[in-house]
């Protein structure tokens, strides 16, 4: 039978000291790197923070060149990401629509079927929808709206993305095709 060793309080205080030591020298920039433990082979932090630098610029750049309008809301409604496109969409500054709830762009007569909505991708439903929103100066907007929940490692409900395509130009056509045709039947009877 093998010991196996524990070690002790005075070990474990000794242990948490460095890594205290090594997580402040991390931060203030006095050490760029650190020695990987099971490969032995040392890890160059300036590398590291660069390449995350890059993919984060990458896919910034991806978000705010979409076509379509890009939210992020939390899991209490709010929204905590807008891309630009969506501010045009519906009139307001990105920075006005921060920390807002989802109902500040819901007509008052759609809040309940958004409400719905929005209750079934907390419970893990990706839906795709047709949503009529109220732009900030009072007019419609017809969009194409896809929500995925956002999840955490454990499962546990984040906040919902949401991608928004702009359907009103659509709508309006359609509608005129529709009262064209009612027109064109009127003056057949």
């Amino acid at each position: 039978m093998t010991a196996t060793h524990r070690p002790g309080r005075q070990e474990l205080e000794t242990r948490l000291a460095e890594a205290e030591a090594t997580i402040h020298a991390l931060l203030s920039g006095e050490i760029d790197a650190v020695i990987d433990s099971t490969s032995r082979t040392p890890v160059l932090l300036s590398h590291a923070q660069a390449a995350l630098r890059e993919s984060e610029e990458r896919y910034r750049s991806i978000v705010e060149t979409a076509d379509e309008g890009i939210v992020m809301i939390d899991a209490a409604g709010r929204f905590t990401f807008a891309n630009q496109r969506v501010a045009d969409m519906v009139g307001y500054p990105v920075s006005e629509m921060m920390g807002q709830s989802w109902r500040l762009i819901v007509p008052e007569r759609r809040q309940a079927d958004a409400a719905l909505l929005f209750e079934r991708t907390q419970q893990g439903v990706a839906n795709e929808v047709e949503v009529a929103y109220q732009r900030k100066d009072g007019t419609e907007l017809w969009t194409s709206l896809r929500t995925t929940p956002v999840r955490d490692a454990d499962g546990r409900y984040l906040g919902t993305l949401g991608m928004m395509t702009d359907r009103t130009r659509f709508r309006e056509a359609e509608e005129a095709l529709r009262q064209s045709g009612e027109r064109v039947r009127t003056i057949l009877n």
